[in-house]
């Protein structure tokens, strides 16, 4: 949708113009480049022939319409904060070279350089609803629309952590559908989502029930794995690692649970 508009505004096109030129309503033109139906519904999804000729319309090939629905969105982060947090933006801004905005969204309302911050929940939130939390983040991003467009976007989630210790297993459902819904979103306020990083404190994984079980389905849902005490940056298996060796029992020996820890990370990595 993204696409077709600009090519459409470049050629100084109406949307009727390009609806006769292709074959379809001018309604349908709309709605695509919208990426919404009347209903607010998910907008419609073009038949190649549709495609072929929208792009012959536009002097274009297909492809360059087709291209941004296929582009892999950006990796979809664990980050875990050993400390306090101070300083983790800093770290995040240093280490990743290729956003043009950040926008941070949640708990934590620092963001990297001259971002932006949306809210998550209403003030008075005593649970979590995924829906709300997927509207909020369509609606918070659509409003920013005007300065991301066709911009690398780098997202930072944070959650209140009484909700994350009163509504696990929701978080931990949502997490695994995260990644599409944050970049539909992105894609829908016409940027490109180049990070998705969502972050948790170590302090508060430590006070949930089970807190190996749910930092391995953290894990499992992320695409990779940070670590940080506000100065240094572990990625990848040692990042795994030294997040579960943080939460090693009392009375168990460390030898012994570095064998567990390493047992639970290869079974991962195997699925």
């Amino acid at each position: 949708g993204f696409e077709l508009r600009a090519r459409r505004k470049d050629l100084g096109f109406s949307t009727r113009a390009v609806a006769q030129l292709a074959g379809v309503s001018q309604s349908y033109v709309v709605a695509l480049e919208g990426s919404r139906s009347s209903r607010g519904a998910a907008g419609p999804t073009p038949t190649l022939d549709v495609l072929a000729r929208l792009a012959s319309a536009l002097g274009i090939e297909p492809s360059v319409l087709l291209g941004p629905s296929i582009h892999r969105a950006g990796p979809h982060v664990l980050l875990v904060v050993e400390n306090d947090g101070a300083g983790l933006f800093g770290v995040v801004d240093s280490f990743v070279d290729d956003v043009d905005t950040w926008v941070s969204a949640g708990h934590r309302s620092e963001v990297p350089g001259a971002g932006h911050h949306i809210s998550l929940h209403a003030e008075t939130v005593v649970t979590y609803d995924q829906v709300e939390v997927s509207t909020a983040i369509d609606d918070g991003l659509a409003m920013l629309a005007p300065v991301v467009q066709g911009r690398r976007l780098g997202l930072i989630f944070s959650e209140e952590p009484e909700l994350l210790l009163g509504a696990t297993d929701a978080v931990l459902t949502a997490e695994h559908g995260w990644s599409a819904m944050v970049s539909r979103a992105a894609w829908s306020a016409g940027a490109r989502p180049a990070w998705n990083l969502c972050v948790y404190e170590l302090d508060v994984l430590r006070q949930m029930a089970d807190p190996l079980a749910v930092s391995l389905e953290l894990i499992r849902s992320h695409d990779d794995v940070w670590i940080t005490n506000g100065r240094v940056l572990h990625r990848k298996r040692a990042a795994s690692m030294r997040l579960l060796q943080h939460l090693r029992p009392e009375h168990t020996g460390a030898d012994h649970w570095r064998q567990v820890c390493i047992k639970q990370l290869d079974r991962i990595s195997a699925n």
